[in-house]
């Protein structure tokens, strides 16, 4: 498309890195995402969004925590999807305690947990691994999905 001068846009870009994302060709996905700002396209709350679950798939959850913090940083509101992503990445990886922050920051904002965060949020409940505050908000957290 690029050669060919074909018109593109963030939504483009999105759909792109997703699929490289999917098929495991996260390092590709990667150097579009670096080159958006080169190619005068501003990365949006989908793309990051998009960004934070390919890290997570690839078990680099410091880097999706990273980008979390750029995007807000950037002043992008964090939306549901946002939360739930880096939450599940985090409970993949058995970081149960900056999941739980991020829990207790995504339920003061309104948000909840979707479908998958909250099948893994009951298992986290079913082991105990959660101490008293944090089951009570988890179960708050659960009850609000039923």
């Amino acid at each position: 498309m690029e050669d060919k001068k074909l018109d593109h846009n963030i939504v483009f870009y999105n759909i792109l890195i997703d699929s490289m994302c999917n098929v495991g060709e996260f390092t590709i996905a990667r150097e579009i995402f670096n080159s958006l700002l080169a190619k005068g396209l501003q990365p949006d709350v989908p793309t990051y969004n998009i960004m934070i679950k390919g890290f997570c798939k690839e078990g680099l959850i410091d880097k999706a925590s990273e980008l979390l913090e750029k995007m807000d940083g950037n002043h992008f509101s964090l939306d549901d999807r946002t939360y739930n992503t880096i939450i599940h990445g985090l409970l993949q990886q058995n970081e149960t305690a900056k999941a739980m922050e991020l829990i207790k920051i995504m339920d003061d904002k309104g948000f909840s947990a979707n479908a998958t965060t909250a099948s893994m949020l009951v298992d986290l409940l079913s082991a105990n691994l959660a101490d008293k505050a944090l089951q009570e908000l988890l179960i708050k957290t659960l009850l609000v999905n039923l």
